[in-house]
């Protein structure tokens, strides 16, 4: 998109604007506003800003989804990995908030076991365990305000336990594995629940129907 700057908004305008809709939408996304104020956070969204002026880019053109992954990408090159992991998991829908009438107010953190499996990784057993247990260590946070009263929604379980098993393993088998998964889950809430003092454990659902 070809645009021309006029007074009221310059060059410097246009990037602030864009680096101020980088810090509204990403913190947000990924449960965690107060990274707005992370000054890793800010100096990666000012240089993606000063990329996205070079390539003409508005400030309303960016999404929530692409924002967090812009800022993960430049978090990640400058050697914040785990503020680039999160980002990360939000921008690729691993982990998101929803809402549900049975919940009330209260938040449901959804983490789709589905997006586990990556081209560049294989879906073993051993790496799907590791990568639940980083991804609610890197999530745990989003319940401290509620002393870890709260709701998981696990999706894919069972899709997850037929790549690891493969087509020729049973019902049986796959819905053992699954269950598995969302024991093991439960027991690293339970452990976060004495690392960080909760008063109570997330409940852990399955979400193989929705």
């Amino acid at each position: 998109m070809i645009f021309q700057l006029n007074n009221t908004a310059s060059g410097d305008s246009l990037r602030d604007r864009l680096a101020d809709r980088l810090l509204e939408q990403a913190p947000a996304l990924c449960g965690k506003p107060d990274l707005a104020s992370s000054v890793a956070v800010c100096e990666a969204a000012h240089g993606v800003a000063a990329v996205l002026q070079e390539r003409e880019t508005l400030p309303q053109e960016l999404t929530p989804h692409s924002s967090c992954n812009l800022l993960a990408r430049a978090l990640e090159a400058a050697g914040e990995p785990t503020l680039a992991r999160r980002l990360h998991l939000a921008g690729s829908s691993s982990v998101y908030a929803t809402s549900w009438i049975t919940t009330g107010q209260d938040t449901v953190w959804t983490l789709d076991a589905g997006k586990l499996n990556t081209s560049d990784s294989p879906c073993t057993e051993l790496a799907v365990f590791e990568r639940l247990r980083e991804m609610l260590s890197t999530y745990a946070d989003v319940w401290d305000a509620t002393s870890g009263r709260g709701i998981l929604g696990l999706k894919r379980l069972t899709e997850v336990a037929t790549d690891i098993l493969g087509p020729r393993a049973t019902p049986a088998e796959r819905n053992r594995l699954a269950g598995e998964m969302r024991d093991y889950c439960g027991g690293c809430l339970d452990l976060q629940r004495h690392r960080r003092g909760w008063q109570a454990t997330p409940i852990v659902m399955s979400m193989e129907s929705r």
